[in-house]
């Protein structure tokens, strides 16, 4: 079921032996970039030339849609999920680490429906590995709604 998300291809990543290497260098070829705004591409150094990695191309490598994301539907509502998995946190921002603490909870987590546990997973990917949030770190509720229908 997750191999159908938005996430499922990395599913079928392979371990690379010499990545460790692979990341060295490309973090010494990386150039620092002063300006701060979201859209500004990574620019690295090589052989002379700079080479620009933003959004599209990062969209074109992993699979992700790339364009205007419309989620404007999402900022309002209530928050299903979170009755569901957590009922006795109604109103209450959830962490990062309270959806981390629902996938170690062998008990809790087995009980879930296999949609609901997609989507602890889907948010805590989303928030953690792909956007570096702590775990410590409020998740909106915008991104709770969102993963509310796994078929858009």
């Amino acid at each position: 079921m997750f191999k159908t998300t938005c996430f499922g291809k990395w599913l079928d990543l392979k371990f690379f032996d010499h990545e460790p290497h692979m990341i060295d260098y490309i973090l010494q070829k990386q150039g620092h970039v002063d300006d701060h705004h979201y859209d500004m591409p990574l620019i690295y150094y090589v052989e002379g030339r700079s080479l620009h990695f933003g959004r599209q191309e990062f969209a074109i490598i992993t699979g992700f849609r790339f364009g205007t994301a419309s989620i404007g539907l999402h900022h309002y509502g209530e928050v299903k999920l979170r009755s569901r998995v957590f009922p006795h946190r109604a109103g209450v921002k959830l962490s990062n680490l309270d959806l981390l603490s629902v996938i170690e909870d062998e008990a809790l987590f087995s009980k879930l429906s296999d949609d609901d546990a997609v989507r602890i997973c889907l948010v805590l990917l989303l928030e953690v590995v792909f956007m570096g949030r702590l775990l410590t770190d409020h998740v909106e509720d915008t991104l709770l709604r969102l993963v509310e229908n796994l078929d858009e």
